[in-house]
């Protein structure tokens, strides 16, 4: 006895069509139509109904997905125009390591690329201080503009400067003397 594999009807041997729903009848099969409906859903990769089309979407979509974060990772990393290039020559004390960088584009003669960097943080007695560079990532190289207002920076221990050639580290002035409690300014 053979039954319809799509809606379990009996269907008579010589038929090779179900009479009920038209479905196409193996002779060859002698499992039961509930056998046979519980072994396509166990070994289906999709869920009832959808077919053919989520195998080949889904690995797309999530490809897509994949690169645009790996895009979007890599570019925040690698920052080769500016805030990074200060980075490297500029290394910020613990106490002020806690600033705002900002980075826009600008205009210097003879170079490529230019990009203005800023870097601000809050300074006992004088309030914001921002630090500016011309930065020029076509060389590698930048051009520290000073802090305003003008502190004097030989009385306070901001950052430690790394000289690019050598590799040493020069360290602050005022490193391991304590914060003036007025703000000294540079005339």
């Amino acid at each position: 006895m053979l039954h319809c594999a799509k809606c379990g009807s009996v269907v008579p041997e010589e038929t090779t069509v179900c009479p009920k729903c038209g479905y196409p009848v193996n002779t060859q099969e002698s499992a039961p139509a509930e056998e046979s409906r519980d072994a396509e859903k166990k070994y289906s990769a999709t869920p009832p109904g959808y077919g053919h089309h989520v195998k080949l979407w889904f690995p797309v979509v999530l490809a897509v997905l994949a690169s645009a974060a790996l895009y979007v990772g890599l570019r925040l990393k690698s920052d080769p125009g500016g805030i990074e290039i200060v980075k490297r020559h500029f290394v910020f004390y613990d106490d002020y390591s806690h600033g705002a960088w900002t980075r826009k584009p600008c205009k210097a003669a003879g170079h490529d690329t230019c990009f203005e960097v800023t870097y601000t943080i809050p300074v006992q007695a004088c309030g914001p201080v921002v630090f500016s560079w011309q930065v020029y990532p076509g060389e590698d190289d930048l051009m520290y503009e000073g802090a305003q207002p003008r502190v004097d920076e030989t009385k306070y221990a901001f950052y430690a400067f790394l000289i690019k050639d050598s590799g040493t580290l020069v360290p602050a002035q005022a490193l391991g003397k304590p914060v003036p409690q007025t703000c000294q300014l540079r005339f």
